[in-house]
């Protein structure tokens, strides 16, 4: 006997029988069941301490005025064992002001102080044999649990096996739980009957504990039966319904028995709507095997539907999941529903459909027979996981297959508001083997590739591509590739790759291939190319030489050779651009590095359409060209030479040369620090350029000390200047003469505003000082803002003639529409006319003060046209001061003879 401590006081009439006891005693000990004879039950297998009179006659005990605790529980009442009866009999009436939820736990349970004994099975049948009992138990609170449960009360008849509660009473949340309990196990094939009825009953404080990601909220009321036997099973006049008002959900659950050819099985409909969306569905199984066997097989079949989207189960489900071998199906016209009634961010797919035969055996998972389309995408085959829940790696075995993929049916599956998945993580965390097959696989922008064939095995870290081919853009393309994941020595994330690659690119036409990237407009020939590279460790063993060639058939030809070490790759370039030589050199880091943490270095040099450049920094991605830190030194006789590169009109402007640190951070680039000069001028400040939201958005910040005036003729239409010391290319200067010898006075060469309407624009210029031959010219500052096609210039201020002329520029109003339309508000302050008539050497007498304002409209596609066709009016002032001859003519009496004669001069 397990050790008690006991004290009594009181007599006994008989000690040598141990009968006639009436004692007032004291009991504490690790288990009160060595008391009871025969009355083995786990519950009473609990630390107690216990005050009562005890008081027996024959084999009757009395316990009377009983106060103590059980376990954690606290009891009050009278309790009496007739020892005397065939079946020993329990009589109690317990009050407990704290009841443990384990105390009935371990009705059905092991005893608590040997945590590895076997549970019984449920309920505990052959103990209900060997006692009978009258027992009332009532507690006001509820302890060890974490459900809101209170008000318990139950009354407990039991005899010859045959066990009655009625009733069971709970408090569940400021709801009710009232039930009626009967089970028979006097017979051989016991039965049973349980009858539940649910008041206002609260949904998330029971399942909170459970399910804590989800908010169930909602009530429950109704009732139900359950009655089984040995060969059937299933409920009678079963309804529950519940509620959820603010979540739109109402529900109505009904409970039947049906009937298949073998067993009684359990059936559960329900109709209405959950959050606002039509619900119905059906549930048919025999889940009260599991009261008998909790590993039985349970047949489940499943049917759903809810917000038009269908789901079907239907198989078996054994040992709580563990072995599950069903037929599934889903479909739906897309996932932006159930992301509504779910709550769960999904990415938003199209309308799908998918089945297969689902089986797992514990850690291993196969998905048979699988069948979906997403979209316009059909995916076929099978897939085994094996070891998810194992100490060792995980192993992902695929083989599917499809007629068509497209990536706008799965676009929304990457980067759905969250962070990315560093792959290189997966290589030592799972084996795979990997087969597909595809006919046809449509990437952004209607690329098309054909006949996609990959191999792959990932085993222990080592990657082996023992086939990738592919047809695209008119061409073919196969490689192979064996290739590791390294730690980088003295870093605890860096990583590098070892091995080699090898890959075959025949006749691919780059206009198709590359418009993902939206340069096909700018490569329209044809791509060539070996590649083999050796990566690591590898790299020390054989060079690894690629050599890519590209050909438009045009006037361009180029080749790339492609060397390494372990420690850096040399490129280099040779052929011609545009029927022009073209030379590309420059090192960077090791190939291997291409997907490690560390940043990867780069110094390129390049020459091509007289344009020459260097660059020098380095990348957080290289292969994505992103996080981009460099370098940048650019020079040229003219930036419209690079046009066929940057792929739209660029100004005229005389031979610059800039440097400056330039960036990219995703879609934004970032032109910093600028210095330089373009033509006689310099120029400083930075650009940014921000392609996030598809159109190009230009924010530039720009500025100049010195401005020759003659540098910005270019962006009129006209030629920068080319008189003896201006800074001109040969191209520019010849360009000159022949409109020298032209009858043309202004630029008439046609502006390409259609241009205007590939990016946005705010830019910002300033020239602190002005040197101009012809013009009274001091400073200037101007804003532009290019929006939708319409350039706005507000405004535009000009230090002239030792006053300040301001000009307001509306051009293009209406995309579109040709000729363009002008609007030029102009208002002038405080001119000197002394200093404009000098400035033309038109003067010798003039002085004064010039002020007014001007409104004039103009339309044409040139300087010259929209000069021509200008319209508006004019009223000036002039305070104080005389006008020599030549500037009356130009007041009116003989204006267009002063007009030629002015230009004339500007000309010469």
């Amino acid at each position: 006997m397990e050790a008690i401590q006991a004290h009594a006081e009181g007599t006994i009439a008989a000690p040598m029988k141990l009968d006639g006891v009436d004692v007032k005693m004291r009991l504490e000990g690790k288990a009160l069941a060595p008391l009871i004879p025969g009355a083995d039950v786990p519950a009473l297998h609990q630390p107690f301490s216990l005050e009562s009179r005890l008081v027996s006659n024959g084999d009757v005990w009395k316990l009377s005025s009983i106060e103590g605790d059980l376990g954690e529980s606290s009891l009050r009442g009278d309790a009496l064992l007739d020892m005397s009866r065939k079946t020993p009999f329990i009589q109690a009436d317990i009050k407990s002001r704290k009841l443990d939820v384990g105390f009935l736990k371990s009705l059905t349970s092991g005893k608590p102080d040997k945590p590895d004994a076997t549970p019984q099975q449920f309920p505990g049948l052959d103990m209900l044999k060997t006692v009978n009992a009258l027992v009332h138990l009532e507690s006001s609170e509820i302890t060890g649990t974490d459900l809101p449960l209170d008000d318990f009360a139950l009354d407990l008849a039991l005899e010859d096996g045959v066990l009655v509660i009625n009733p069971f009473k709970l408090g569940v949340a400021g709801g009710k739980l009232v039930a009626e309990i009967r089970l028979d196990a006097s017979v051989p094939e016991p039965t049973g009957k349980i009858a539940m009825r649910f008041d206002d009953v609260p949904v998330s404080p029971l399942l909170d504990p459970f399910v804590q990601t989800v908010d169930i909220g909602g009530i429950v009321d109704g009732q139900f039966t359950v009655g089984f036997s040995s060969d059937s099973i299933g409920t009678a006049d079963g309804r529950l319904h519940y509620i959820a008002p603010k979540k739109g959900t109402d529900l109505t659950f009904k409970l039947d028995r049906v009937r298949n050819e073998q067993e009684w099985l359990l059936q559960v409909s329900v109709d209405g709507t959950f959050r606002g969306a039509p619900a119905q569905g059906s549930f048919t199984g025999q889940p009260f095997h599991l009261l008998d066997d909790p590993n039985a097989a349970v047949p489940v079949d499943l049917n759903l539907t809810l917000a038009d989207t269908r789901a079907a189960i239907k198989g078996t489900v054994a040992e709580l999941g563990n072995l599950i071998n069903v037929n599934a199906s889903m479909a739906g016209p897309g996932t932006d529903r159930l992301s509504r009634i779910t709550a769960i961010d999904l990415p938003d797919l199209p309308g799908y459909k998918a089945s297969g035969h689902i089986v797992r055996d514990h850690d291993t998972v196969k998905v048979e027979a699988l069948r979906a389309r997403l979209g316009t995408s059909d995916l076929a085959g099978s897939a085994i996981v094996r070891n998810m829940l194992g100490d060792g790696k995980p192993f992902i075995g695929l083989d599917l297959a499809s007629e068509t993929l497209a990536h706008s049916d799965f676009d929304q599956l990457f980067g759905k508001g969250g962070k990315s998945t560093d792959w290189l993580e997966q290589f030592d965390k799972l084996n795979a083997n990997v087969e597909v097959a595809v006919k046809r696989a449509i990437a952004p922008k209607q690329v098309v590739f054909r006949n996609i064939r990959l191999d792959g095995v990932l085993k222990d870290g080592l990657f082996k591509l023992t086939l990738m081919r592919f047809q695209v853009a008119g061409g073919k393309v196969a490689a192979n590739a064996a290739v590791r994941v390294d730690q980088i020595k003295g870093t605890d994330k860096k990583k590098s790759l070892r091995g080699t690659v090898k890959a075959d690119v025949d006749n691919v036409h780059l206009a198709e291939a590359l418009k993902p990237l939206g340069l096909g407009d700018n490569v329209p020939g044809w791509l060539n190319a070996d590649i083999d590279i050796a990566l690591g460790p590898e790299a020390r063993k054989r060079t690894g030489k690629s050599t890519v060639r590209y050909d438009d058939r045009q006037g361009t030809n180029l080749e790339f050779a492609l060397s390494q070490t372990p420690s850096a790759t040399v490129l280099k370039g040779d052929g011609t651009f545009l029927s022009e030589p073209f030379r590309l050199s420059g090192t960077a880091g090791p190939l291997s590095r291409l997907v490690s943490d560390h940043r990867y270095p780069f110094d390129i040099y390049f020459k091509m359409l007289e344009t020459s450049g260097q660059m020098a920094g380095s990348l957080r991605e290289p292969l994505a060209f992103d996080g981009l830190k460099s370098s940048l030194e650019i020079s040229g006789p003219n930036p419209r030479r690079a046009e066929p590169v940057v792929g739209f009109r660029l100004p005229e402007l005389p031979p610059y040369r800039l440097k400056g640190d330039l960036f990219r951070q995703k879609d934004i680039w970032r032109f910093t620090d600028i210095k330089g000069t373009v033509g006689d001028s310099d120029l400083s400040g930075k650009i940014i350029v921000d392609n996030q939201k598809g159109k190009p958005y230009v924010n530039a910040d720009l500025h100049s000390n010195m401005l020759d005036f003659d540098d910005l003729a270019g962006i009129i239409g006209g030629i920068p200047g080319t008189e003896p010391g201006e800074v001109a290319s040969p191209a520019q200067k010849e360009k000159s003469a022949a409109l020298a010898n032209s009858n043309t006075v202004l630029p008439d060469e046609d502006f390409e505003f259609d241009v205007l309407s590939r990016f946005n624009a705010d830019v910002r210029y300033d020239a602190d000082r002005i040197d101009s031959d012809t013009l009274p010219l001091e400073y200037m500052t101007l804003n532009f803002s290019l929006k939708d096609g319409r350039l706005l210039v507000k405004p535009v201020l000009i230090g002239a003639a030792g006053g300040v002329v301001k000009a307001n520029i509306r051009l293009v109003d209406k995309p579109g529409e040709r000729p363009v339309r002008g609007e030029v508000e102009l208002e002038v302050d405080r001119l000197r006319l002394e200093n404009i008539a000098n400035a033309y050497g038109i003067a010798d007498e003039s002085f004064g003060s010039i002020g007014g304002q001007a409104t004039f409209q103009t339309r044409g596609e040139s300087v010259a046209k929209m000069l021509a066709s200008i319209d508006g009016q004019a009223s000036f002032m002039m305070a104080g001061g005389a006008l020599d001859a030549m500037l009356v003519e130009l007041g009116g009496l003989d204006g267009g003879e002063a007009l030629l004669t002015w230009l004339g001069k500007i000309r010469r």
